[in-house]
């Protein structure tokens, strides 16, 4: 058994560790086109904003946090991947990529520089696009090749309003076994009339609101694993550590701190020693 001299060491397996076997992706945009070009937007008046959904986002529900926020048309189509917003694929050796959205029609791919085998030799590559409603393009032959794509896609078309004051809206949806979150702000400004307008005012992000992570407890000099470690998780028993030294914490809120301990006969315990293994955030990458 080690000596009371000896630390644990902590590793976060998180999510990111691993490529995603899902398209989640869950976006709001204010399109100025559909509401006439206006910008700026007046309470008590109806605007039209667009929810972009992966192929694998269920079961949206959406709300307003002041206003209302309805379903108007599902499955409407929108030309991606033009002007100032270009979509990529970029082949590594690969046969298959996901678009962005899920595809309608008129898909269009230009190629950027060559394409080359694994062996490094130049290639002719040719793209079929996806089945409608799908999101997988496909190669003739395995590749390192870029092309730029455009196509139409599938959103649905919200309308909204807001009152005085700052309003959210928000998007909540199932994508395998994460929830997703999307958010838009709409803020209320005073106009010179002193009546009261409300324009976009953050960029769109999405976020998953809970994961789970897997802690991974090793002897801090020899890395090998402790097993039966006793870890508290924001002053909760979480359980002990397997024969890896792993431990499952479910749950685990994003973007927030957590704290965290472990205690195992043998060791000094996380939160006494000099390391930095007391706490964590998850935070979802830009």
């Amino acid at each position: 058994m080690a000596t009371e001299q000896d630390n644990i060491g902590v590793r976060i397996v998180a999510p990111g560790s691993e490529e995603s076997d899902f398209n989640c992706s869950l976006e709001w945009e204010i399109e100025e086109d559909d509401n006439g070009g206006q910008t700026t937007y007046y309470p008590g008046t109806s605007y039209y904003i667009r929810l972009w959904k992966g192929t694998d986002i269920k079961n949206v529900s959406a709300f307003n946090t002041n206003g209302i926020i309805s379903l108007i048309t599902s499955s409407k189509t929108a030309l991606v991947g033009e002007g100032d917003d270009p979509e990529y694929l970029n082949f590594e050796n690969q046969r298959t990529l996901d678009l962005e959205y899920p595809y309608w029609s008129d898909f269009t791919s230009e190629q950027v520089g060559s394409a080359y085998d694994k062996d490094g030799n130049e290639i002719s590559v040719s793209l079929t696009p996806p089945e409608q409603l799908g999101s997988v393009v496909s190669a003739n032959q395995e590749c390192y090749a870029v092309f730029r794509v455009s196509y139409y896609a599938v959103y649905d078309e919200y309308q909204f309003n807001c009152e005085s004051g700052t309003a959210i809206i928000v998007a909540n949806a199932d994508c395998g076994d994460e929830e997703i979150l999307a958010t838009i702000e709409v803020q209320a400004i005073s106009a010179s009339s002193s009546s009261v307008s409300c324009s976009s005012s953050s960029s769109i992000s999405s976020a998953i609101l809970e994961t789970s992570i897997t802690l991974v407890y090793t002897d801090f000099v020899t890395g090998s694993p402790i097993i039966g470690a006793a870890v508290i998780v924001d002053g909760a028993n979480a359980g002990v550590t397997n024969n890896l030294g792993e431990i499952l914490i479910e749950g685990v809120t994003i973007n927030e701190i957590h704290e965290v301990s472990a205690t195992c006969d043998g060791y000094l315990n996380t939160d006494s020693d000099g390391l930095s293994n007391d706490r964590f955030m998850i935070t979802l990458d830009e």
